[in-house]
């Protein structure tokens, strides 16, 4: 039997582009370890990651209120250091007892990331600790303002600090003092985080808390002496999780 050459050309191209979304699928399925999965807020989260729901903002007490409103209770993942490791080349992997002054600290391996499904701040709403801080008034009037050139983070220090106060400062993604800053409610856009700061001759914070948004959800991780200079690099790297774990969902 001879095969014309253009049937043949035809069959095969149809004979591919059937299989195609098979092989797509299965190639985007591949990507992702077949692992057993917990659904949370159209995510499948790794069942050995995901950890116990939290009624409140992980740095409510210490940060004065998270900046965006949420839905429902804050939950977190716990990211292994091999995956640090292998994501981050110049992640440093704190010790697992830290002293900090009087305290002695007990580190985990890896990184807590908390997590809460995100409603943005309602147009002309924001708490008393965010105009304060936007606008450089209140406790951050004549505050003195650093921008951090190893990072492009701006440092917020307040100009008076009572005894006993904590002694953590506010990083600012722009100038705090700039005419034009992104609009209050949109914080993930001007708002780092915070650090705590136990010696001023310390090259880099004892450790950051970072808060970051995407996708409809809220994300708060703390890192430890010069990791928060990886802050944009995690943002993006928590992004990259969101999408893995929506692609992990069966369908």
């Amino acid at each position: 039997m001879t095969w014309n050459v253009t049937l043949k050309a035809t069959l095969l191209l149809s004979v591919a582009m059937m299989a195609s979304p098979a092989s797509a699928q299965a190639t985007a399925h591949e990507q992702v370890p077949n692992l057993p999965r917990v659904f949370w807020h159209g995510m499948c989260i790794p069942a050995s990651q995901l950890k116990i729901p939290l009624p409140y903002p992980p740095s409510f007490n210490s940060s004065g209120g998270y900046l965006g409103q949420t839905r429902g209770r804050w939950t977190y993942v716990h990211i292994p250091p091999r995956e640090l490791k292998k994501d981050f080349p110049h992640w440093v992997e704190p010790p697992l007892q830290t002293n900090l002054g009087d305290i002695e600290v007990f580190n985990v391996p890896g990184m807590d990331v908390f997590m809460a499904y995100d409603i943005p701040i309602a147009s002309g709403y924001a708490t008393p600790f965010m105009l304060n801080l936007y606008s450089l008034e209140g406790p951050y009037k004549y505050a003195k303002v650093t921008k951090l050139n190893h990072s492009g983070l701006y440092e917020v220090r307040k100009a008076f600090r009572y005894p006993g106060d904590p002694k953590w400062r506010v990083l600012f993604k722009i100038n705090p003092r700039a005419s034009h800053k992104p609009p209050i409610n949109e914080w993930h856009r001007w708002f780092a985080g915070f650090c705590t700061v136990y010696k001023e001759s310390q090259r880099y914070p004892s450790t950051c808390t970072f808060d970051y948004a995407t996708q409809g959800i809220a994300f708060e991780y703390a890192v430890t002496g010069k990791n928060f200079l990886l802050y944009r690099q995690i943002d993006d790297f928590l992004a990259h999780k969101v999408h893995e774990w929506r692609a992990a969902c069966p369908g």
